[in-house]
C-alpha cells in the first residue's frame, strides 16, 4: 500500500503524525495476508480517524474565532476584541520570526508558524511603501485572511 493511496482512501490530512499512523496500519496490512486495502482504511478510520475529525473541528473553530470578518469582530465586547487581538499579535510575531523553525511552502520568505492545532500562520508583505505585513492562516487546503496588519 502506498502513502498516497492511503491518504486518498482514508481522507486523512497529510502530515507527519498521519504518516506515523500510516506506517503502523501498513505493517498490520502487510502482516495480514487476507486484509484488503479497504479494511486497512476502515481500521485507520475507526482508530485514528475519530481523533483526526476532532482535530479538524478544533482547527475550524479556532480559525472561525480568530479570523472572523472585521464587521463581526467590531460587534464583539471590548474584552473579547482585546483577547483576540493579543492572540493574533502573538501569532503574527511567531510567524514573522519563524519561532518554531518550520519550513512552509505557502510563505515565500518562510515567515510562518505552526500552532499546536496544526494551523499554519504566515505573514505576507503588503504592496505598499511602508513596513506592513498581513497575517494569514492556512488549514485544510484553504488560505484565510486573519484581518490583522502589523505596521
Amino acid at each position: 500500500m502506498m502513502y498516497s493511496e492511503f491518504l486518498k482512501g482514508t481522507g486523512a490530512p497529510e502530515n507527519s503524525k498521519v504518516y506515523e499512523q500510516f506506517l503502523k496500519i501498513e505493517q498490520i496490512y502487510m502482516d495480514c495476508n487476507h486484509m484488503s486495502k479497504e479494511e486497512a482504511y476502515r481500521l485507520w478510520k475507526s482508530t485514528y480517524g475519530k481523533e483526526a475529525r476532532l482535530a479538524k473541528k478544533e482547527r475550524k473553530e479556532r480559525i472561525h474565532r480568530l479570523a472572523m470578518p472585521e464587521e463581526q469582530y467590531q460587534k464583539l465586547p471590548e474584552p473579547d476584541q482585546i483577547r483576540i487581538g493579543n492572540e493574533l499579535h502573538k501569532l503574527f510575531w511567531n510567524a514573522y520570526y519563524n519561532r518554531d523553525n518550520s519550513a512552509c511552502n505557502i510563505s515565500n520568505d518562510n515567515r510562518c508558524y505552526i500552532d499546536r492545532f496544526g494551523i499554519v500562520w504566515f505573514v505576507k508583505k503588503r504592496d505598499v511603501r511602508w513596513f506592513c505585513y498581513d497575517l494569514f492562516a492556512y488549514s485544510d487546503g484553504k488560505v484565510i485572511d486573519a484581518n490583522y496588519c502589523e505596521r
